[in-house]
């Protein structure tokens, strides 16, 4: 599957924020320049070819997979990001 420019701006997103987890809507205040259906679409891809999930606990977050963070240069993150977790 070929990552459309959006795609990669998000992946990107993760990796200059040093994230591997990311509040939906801190996501979308981030991307104003994409329209919300824009947005939707490349969150569905992302999740389509197994980059990244969406995980609800009241609030919608979107997580990237071991692939994901891969691709975005984030395969070290993966153990701070679920200390940080663990203790919120």
């Amino acid at each position: 599957m070929r990552l459309q420019p959006i795609d990669v701006y998000i992946l990107d997103y993760f990796r200059r924020s040093a994230r591997a987890r990311v509040d939906r809507g801190e996501l979308s205040g981030y991307c104003e320049t994409y329209e919300c259906t824009d947005l939707d679409q490349s969150i569905d891809r992302l999740e389509q070819c197994s980059m990244l999930r969406r995980i609800s606990d009241g609030r919608e977050w979107l997580e990237l997979t071991r692939e994901g963070r891969r691709f975005a240069g984030l395969a070290a993150a993966e153990s701070s990001e679920r200390l940080e977790w663990a203790e919120a």
